[in-house]
């Protein structure tokens, strides 16, 4: 009991705190409610830094049953906050025209609590701040704790941020940021967001659930140091779910036998109705969207390789999962358990995770297939794919777009990432195109753009006889992939298999 006593104590703060954030919803008071969602985002922070193996005596089978039901109670308070706080955050971007109405002091607030990161630390945490503040964007910061600032006026300001030794930064977009400031403020996003700093949403209550529930089947099952360097030099395809995956859908299936191919299971569907059984399938996101794999037929898909706090119902449709570290700080208590060999795959998409854990294997060459990574004709995903249906129509500003016949679990899903899929606007940002230009972009596109191409300089310098390459055939240009047609390179693949 005692060694639980630092975990005991920051859920019952959480869930107390969460109980007052709704409280306070329920009283429509803003101040109350702000206060107590300030303390969820410094507890969370706290749950951070508390010893991994803390995890391990949590689900211990000797833990009394009294606190194995105090903690699941803690967790069932967190997260009934965890839905309402990133809709209470974003509710005047849903009703812009209040904003005018609010005095400066209060405006302030409610730009701090839309962009400050679920999971924030008032004292360690580095807050770069894009534009010149006015005295009521101090006193919001002081009133809140912020400790540690950083201004950028222009865009030469950006060296300020070097050398800046922060766990998590996060960027605050002052209304009157200079024109200039526009680009930094992509290129600061993308790079403190993909970096080693934990993402907005890690210790929410919901994952460190879904890790519990599934601790007895990843003590079961093998981790993916089973599959260390087992495809050395061999041909390896990722297949994404984007839309230029139906351009290349019947070469992937004439390569069927001739390379290993590892696919996002949004993927799965389409590959399926193509009579192509991928050797295996890949999953990093905790959230429910089971409903992807509806549809497919999985029989003699090898394994499902998933993070261990994905969902349940994702793991039992398979016979056999073998679990890795997907991209979070909790998916490392895996290492209490299996050693540090059990842990690979780090990044903030599947595509990432993808690419890890190729190079993990020993593939090469790694091929990237239907990763557009682009919003393409309007389209988000392939025809093949369940949410081949849904759409986006781009802004009369040319900047922003909406979603065009979302499903209802794709709602849902938005939804519990804070996102109002039916008529929220949504920043569009450029990257280069395959086929040169530019292209347009989702902003966690862009941030898989960003993130692969880092990965291509690593393995140009640390592994030069591995092969990427990028056979989308739409889409975003990657840096550091070769890029062409999979027809064009399929004669070789196959001359590679047979070398092998």
């Amino acid at each position: 009991m005692l060694a639980l006593t630092p975990l005991l104590t920051t859920l019952r703060s959480l869930a107390q705190q969460a109980q007052a954030v709704l409280a306070g919803a329920l009283s429509q008071n803003d101040t109350a409610t702000r206060q107590a969602v300030d303390a969820m985002r410094q507890l969370k922070a706290e749950l951070a830094d508390l010893p991994p193996a803390l995890l391990s005596l949590a689900d211990s089978p000797n833990l009394a049953p009294s606190l194995r039901q105090e903690i699941s109670h803690c967790l069932e308070q967190i997260g009934k906050a965890d839905t309402f706080v990133p809709l209470w955050s974003q509710r005047y971007q849903m009703a812009p025209g209040l904003m005018s109405t609010l005095s400066d002091e209060e405006a302030a607030h409610v730009l701090l609590d839309q962009q400050l990161p679920l999971t924030w630390h008032w004292e360690k945490d580095l807050l770069v701040i894009l534009g010149k503040p006015s005295s009521s964007h101090w006193e919001a910061l002081k009133q809140r704790g912020q400790q540690r600032c950083v201004v950028l006026e222009k865009a030469t300001d950006l060296s300020k941020v070097n050398g800046q030794p922060a766990r998590r930064f996060a960027s605050l977009t002052l209304p009157q940021m200079p024109e200039e400031l526009k680009a930094v403020a992509t290129h600061f996003k993308a790079k403190t967001t993909s970096g080693s700093t934990p993402p907005q949403r890690l210790h929410d209550s919901v994952w460190l659930q879904q890790y519990l529930q599934n601790l007895p089947l990843i003590q079961r099952s093998e981790n993916i140091s089973v599959l260390k360097d087992a495809f050395k030099g061999r041909p390896l395809v990722f297949v994404a779910p984007g839309p230029s995956l139906d351009k290349n859908i019947q070469q992937l299936k004439a390569l069927a036998g001739d390379v290993v191919i590892l696919a996002a299971v949004q993927a799965a569907k389409a590959l399926s109705a193509a009579g192509i059984v991928p050797d295996y399938l890949v999953l990093v996101d905790p959230k429910d969207f089971s409903y992807v794999l509806d549809g497919a037929d999985l029989q003699g898909v090898k394994a499902l390789i998933a993070g261990v706090t994905c969902h349940e119902n994702f793991l039992k449709r398979f016979d056999k999962v073998i679990f890795c570290n997907a991209h979070n700080e909790l998916d490392d208590w895996l290492r209490q358990t299996f050693g540090a060999n059990a842990v690979t795959g780090r990044g903030g998409s599947v595509a990432v995770t993808a690419l890890n854990l190729a190079l993990y294997l020993g593939a090469s060459p790694v091929i990237l297939v239907g990763q557009d990574l682009a919003l393409t004709d309007g389209q988000v995903y392939s025809n093949g794919s369940v949410l081949s249906g849904v759409k986006v129509r781009l802004g009369a500003d040319g900047q922003s777009f909406t979603y065009q016949n979302c499903t209802a679990d794709y709602l849902r899903t938005g939804q519990e990432e804070g996102e109002d899929r039916t008529q929220q606007a949504i920043q569009a940002l450029k990257l280069p195109g395959f086929y040169g230009g530019e292209v347009l972009t989702r902003p966690d596109f862009y941030l898989c753009q960003q993130d692969l191409a880092a990965i291509a300089t690593q393995v140009e310098k640390a592994l030069p006889d591995v092969q990427l390459l990028n056979c989308t055939e739409g889409g975003a240009y990657i840096p550091g992939f070769e890029h062409m047609a999979l027809q064009d390179f399929m004669p070789e693949l196959v001359v590679l298999e047979v070398a092998a």
